[in-house]
């Protein structure tokens, strides 16, 4: 187990990585909830201190609505997802019919749907965290806040500062109907989990080998490799034994 700031550079690769496959899979679920199609643009995924991160979400006295859900088993942590008014209006024209001028107007049943839209995305990231790490992480149930951001951060950072100085951001944008609505989410944790950046090395003829997230697998003769969770890039590097040829690489991003 380490804190943010202990992690190698595979490490903070794979963590943004599965924060990519996570807000992907965000992004087919708001489709099916919304009933229409959801895409997105390249998710960034950062590690800063928390001051950089209220910085980063719009600054401290700004008022937003935020979704949380607390993270237990064999991890404990935060994660929180911003939901500002773009991106709630968005969500109640699709489900509810109706849009808001303020956060005061939200109804008992408009507060249900983004904890439902909000749950869903923040599932997603923990579920790709808990099957890479091979840890059991238990979510509760989530809880629904309005107020300043700067306020919601302290949340976390109340927590788990004194552990950790720093927290990880996912950024991306859903664009639905040609409309762009910001995402925004925050992971804090008291340690991060080991997490094999390299699966393990397999030698196999004449078969089909599932290649996962951040995986890595080998194939000789007719070995077929596949993978089902494309993320960012897929790499794929070809060697011919007993060739004075070196290891030739590619890579694509789908």
């Amino acid at each position: 187990m380490k804190n943010f700031n202990e992690l190698s550079g595979l490490e903070l690769d794979t963590l943004r990585e599965i924060g990519s496959i996570g807000t992907g899979n965000a992004a087919t679920a708001l489709s099916s909830l919304l009933q229409c199609e959801v895409r997105i643009e390249m998710p960034e995924v950062r590690i800063l201190g928390y001051n950089e991160a209220i910085d980063w979400i719009g600054g401290p006295e700004v008022i937003t609505a935020g979704v949380l859900v607390r993270l237990g088993g064999e991890i404990n942590g935060i994660m929180l997802s911003v939901q500002q008014m773009d991106f709630i209006n968005q969500v109640l024209g699709r489900m509810m019919n109706r849009t808001v001028c303020e956060y005061g107007q939200l109804s008992e049943l408009d507060r249900s749907a983004l904890v439902e839209v909000g749950n869903i995305m923040i599932s997603t990231f923990v579920n790709a965290l808990s099957g890479l790490a091979g840890v059991t992480i238990q979510p509760s149930v989530p809880g629904f806040a309005v107020d300043m951001q700067g306020a919601i951060i302290t949340v976390p950072m109340a927590e788990f500062g004194g552990q950790s100085d720093y927290i990880m951001t996912i950024g991306t944008n859903f664009i639905c109907e040609k409309h762009s609505v910001p995402c925004r989410l925050l992971l804090s944790l008291t340690c991060v989990p080991s997490i094999s950046c390299c699966g393990s090395w397999v030698f196999w003829m004449n078969d089909k080998l599932v290649v996962g997230i951040a995986d890595m697998k080998m194939a000789q003769g007719s070995g077929m490799l596949v993978t089902y969770a494309l993320g960012s890039c897929i790499g794929i590097c070809f060697m011919i034994p007993c060739s004075s040829w070196p290891p030739c690489s590619t890579s694509c991003c789908p």
